[in-house]
């Protein structure tokens, strides 16, 4: 069962959210409506040039119509986002240099070498932090020389936890609640929590996560029939009142007119 042509045109038509669209390209793309995606994907671009999600959607939409042009422009640009936001390595480094943590700031500027290895500041603050053992820079082209892709991005991940908690543990949390792994997210914001009280954000994710994987557990206890169906059915139900709400707008503005 698809979702209804109307429901999908009238929030369109009526300027979704950034949040909204995060939801629904990718619901579009996953019901095979490439035409759709590429549209509003490009509108999406326009709107907000500085989300990287909605680029990257188009790259891999653009690569499998077979316009490998247009994913290689939509993929180059994901690439210099990134490059440009990894100026937060160095960043952190440096906070970690005056924290005394040493180790920290020795793997952040590696990382952050991979994107810049010309910037002769990152490479001399690293030749001049005292480790006991210089260890080699981390190689990215690992993984996809690997045949168990998931295994490699799990335990590299581990490592990355165990070598630098305080910047990757948040972001770890994400990736796996991203990835549906709801219950490593909850035990990583759960740690974040309790290791510090006053983060309110922690303590709101793991509350939320918790509350997620129980609905998971009750549905995993029902009979796994027509799986698809029933989630289409469930998106379904919140496009209908994402419609209805448009409507009652609509019909109030109108009254009064």
């Amino acid at each position: 069962m698809d979702i209804p042509e109307s429901s999908i045109n009238e929030i369109l038509e009526n300027s979704p959210s950034q949040e909204t669209l995060h939801l629904l390209i990718p619901l579009l793309k996953a019901e095979g409506r490439k035409n759709l995606v590429i549209r509003e994907g490009r509108k999406a671009v326009l709107r907000f040039p500085d989300d990287l999600h909605f680029k990257k959607i188009l790259a891999e939409t653009y690569l499998e119509e077979g316009q490998l042009l247009d994913a290689e422009e939509e993929a180059a640009k994901v690439i210099e986002g990134i490059k440009r936001l990894a100026e937060i390595y160095k960043l952190q480094a440096e906070i970690c240099l005056r924290q005394g943590r040493n180790d920290d700031a020795a793997l952040c500027l590696k990382f952050f070498l991979l994107f810049y290895p010309e910037d002769k500041y990152a490479a001399s603050l690293l030749e001049g932090i005292p480790l006991p053992e210089k260890a080699p820079l981390p190689v990215l082209e690992e993984a996809s020389s690997v045949g168990a892709g998931d295994r490699v991005e799990d335990s590299g991940m581990q490592e990355l936890e165990q070598e630098l908690p305080e910047i990757i543990t948040a972001t770890l949390a994400k990736v796996y609640f991203d990835q549906g792994k709801l219950d490593e997210a909850r035990d990583i914001y759960e740690k974040l929590a309790e290791m510090d009280p006053d983060d309110a954000v922690a303590a709101s994710h793991f509350k939320e996560i918790s509350a997620l994987s129980d609905i998971n557990d009750v549905q995993e206890e029902r009979p796994p029939i027509n799986e698809r169906s029933h989630k289409t059915e469930k998106i379904i139900s919140i496009l209908e009142a994402w419609r209805k709400n448009i409507k009652g707008l609509s019909d109030s503005g109108a009254t009064a007119g």
